[in-house]
């Protein structure tokens, strides 16, 4: 709590001093410029895409996975998280900040990230102690573009609308839709299609009209399972300007082993020198590849049937197809050939090919005095915190491409190796 506030308090300072603030977490590794994005440095264009994010006071990164919700208004209610932060100097920002320090300090239940969050979406009365009001969800929002730019002129105000106030229209009223007053309700609605249309990235109008925020574009700025593991990177093909590693596992409260491990499988990490990789004599399991697809065969006529969505056409394993009707006769099972069965079958079947394969490696590298060389590791369910859907996360689940080359904390502890 302290240190979030910490945090918080420092902002202020450099705001109050006519800074503008780009923060990071440590475990973000940061590949391009951000500046055509974020804006407002001195020689550098904005992009055309990003002229309202240069109008916002608060640029942030998202932690939704759903690839497809980028750039669309309901982005902005899902969690932001702060380890990539944009903060422009302006008196919106400087309140801002002086409010998370006091949230972030009171809370009983959550962290500064939670309580961004939680004033963003006006959840809190402004200036009052208090615990947020969970009721008052869905939060209201904005776009910056409907108060008036006058520096945008592509698709310019109708004459015959009022003139809209964020504070007014943004006010939690019984007849209002989502708390956007009914009177510029269709208003709104028009002004995220047509910039959709006109391939714009929206701000938004948050803290009850106080503040403009914008979100970083999900495939340049990603969270850890797009990029470590759905891998939107390489069949996106937008290059990332920076990553930040989250829904992470294999840390301890000693040391960040999985971090450091899913930064060591992409090169990524630095800290070796270059005899790590070249000093002493290495044993490298060469036929993992042909044990995962003798396993997964008897299901591969099934289950590898690629749908329309599928973002990579040879990676296309849907358990879900899978029933003992379909694949009774290659000797899986003699249970009810109508039912599905467990989509994770497959899945925990070649894991345990896995397991044996590397328990033998490990047996020849100490006999023969060598260091073992992981093969790739291939995963046909996602690892996570909650239910799965076909084996994948529900949230963007069309984008994930099965079988995944997955990190090693999907399916081990990097901190016992």
């Amino acid at each position: 709590k302290k240190m979030g506030a910490v945090k918080a308090a420092t902002l202020q300072i450099l705001l109050e001093d006519g800074y503008n603030v780009l923060i990071s977490d440590a475990d973000v590794v940061w590949f391009g410029n951000p500046w055509p994005i974020v804006g407002g440095m001195p020689g550098i264009a904005t992009r055309p895409d990003a002229h309202f994010l240069e109008q916002a006071d608060i640029l942030v990164s998202t932690d939704c996975i759903d690839f497809l919700e980028d750039g669309e208004p309901g982005l902005i209610g899902h969690e932001h998280n702060t380890g990539m932060l944009f903060l422009r100097s302006s008196v919106a920002s400087i309140e801002f900040t002086k409010e998370w320090q006091v949230r972030a300090l009171e809370t009983t239940d959550g962290h500064d990230q939670t309580e961004f969050n939680r004033i963003l979406k006006g959840l809190y009365v402004p200036g009052k102690p208090g615990k947020a009001f969970r009721d008052l969800m869905p939060w209201p929002y904005l776009p910056l573009a409907l108060v008036g730019d006058m520096n945008y002129t592509a698709s310019p105000p109708s004459l015959d609308r009022r003139a809209t106030d964020p504070a007014r229209d943004l006010s939690r009223t019984p007849n209002g839709h989502n708390g956007i007053h009914p009177d510029v309700l269709s208003q709104t609605w028009e002004t995220f299609r047509k910039h959709k249309a006109e391939g714009l990235r929206d701000a938004y109008w948050l803290w009850h009209g106080q503040i403009k925020v914008g979100l970083l574009p999900m495939a340049e700025f990603l969270n850890g399972h797009l990029f470590f593991t759905r891998r939107l990177q390489e069949y996106s093909g937008i290059k990332p300007i920076a990553v930040h590693l989250t829904y992470q596992f294999g840390d301890t409260a000693d040391y960040v082993y999985g971090k450091r491990q899913r930064l060591r499988e992409h090169g990524l990490w630095l800290m070796e020198d270059e005899s790590y990789f070249t000093q002493g004599n290495f044993l490298h399991l060469t036929f993992p590849q042909e044990g995962y697809k003798h396993i997964v065969e008897k299901y591969m006529d099934v289950a590898g049937k690629c749908k329309e969505t599928d973002p990579i056409k040879t990676k296309c394993w849907h358990p879900t197809f899978l029933t003992e009707k379909d694949i009774v006769d290659r000797q899986i099972s003699l249970r009810d050939p109508e039912a599905p069965i467990d989509p994770a079958r497959a899945h925990l079947e070649v894991q345990g090919w896995l397991r044996g394969a590397l328990r033998n490696g490990i047996v020849l590298a100490r006999k023969l005095n060598r260091i073992l060389i992981l093969p790739t590791l291939e995963c046909f369910c996602e690892r996570h915190w909650w239910l799965l859907d076909d084996c994948r996360i529900p949230a963007g689940k069309s984008q994930m491409p099965m079988p995944y080359q997955c990190p090693m904390d999907h399916i081990f502890e990097p901190a016992e190796w």
